[in-house]
C-alpha cells in the first residue's frame, strides 16, 4: 500500500510538472504587452528591417487579406516593398511618433493603426581620391 501511495503520488507531481511546464511555454509564445504597445513594437520593427533592406521583414506584418483601394493585395504589395528595398540604396525610414493613431474595431479584438511615413536615402560620404602628382 505504502508503495502504491508513493506511485501516486510521483504520478501526480509529474503530470502537475508537465502542465506547469506547457502553460510556461505557452505563455512564452503569447505577445507581450498592451495592444498599443505590440502595434508600437511592430512599427519599430518594421522600420528597423525595412532599413537593413530585409522585405521579408516588412512585409511579415502585412495581413494576408491586404486590400487597398488600388487593388493591391498583400503578395502583390509585397512583391513592390521586395522589389523596391533591393533597388534603392541606403535607406532611412521614420514614422513619427506624434502621427502614430491606433484605433480598436467595435468587437474590440482587432486593433489597427495609421501613421505618416518619412523615408529617404542616406547619403555615405564617397571616398575622395588622392590628388595625382
Amino acid at each position: 500500500m505504502n508503495f502504491r501511495l508513493i506511485a501516486v503520488i510521483a504520478g501526480l507531481l509529474l503530470v502537475g510538472g508537465g502542465l506547469l511546464g506547457m502553460k510556461s511555454a505557452a505563455d512564452r509564445c503569447r505577445p507581450v504587452g498592451s495592444d498599443e504597445e505590440q502595434l508600437r513594437r511592430m512599427l519599430i520593427d518594421g522600420e528597423a528591417a525595412a532599413e537593413r533592406h530585409q522585405g521579408s521583414g516588412v512585409t511579415r506584418f502585412l495581413s494576408p487579406d491586404y486590400q487597398d483601394s488600388v487593388g493591391m493585395s498583400d503578395t502583390s504589395l509585397g512583391f513592390h516593398i521586395r522589389r523596391y528595398l533591393a533597388r534603392v540604396g541606403p535607406l532611412e525610414v521614420t514614422i513619427p511618433p506624434e502621427s502614430v493613431r491606433i484605433q480598436s474595431s467595435p468587437t474590440g479584438r482587432t486593433p489597427s493603426s495609421s501613421s505618416a511615413l518619412r523615408s529617404g536615402r542616406r547619403w555615405a560620404a564617397q571616398p575622395q581620391k588622392a590628388p595625382q602628382r
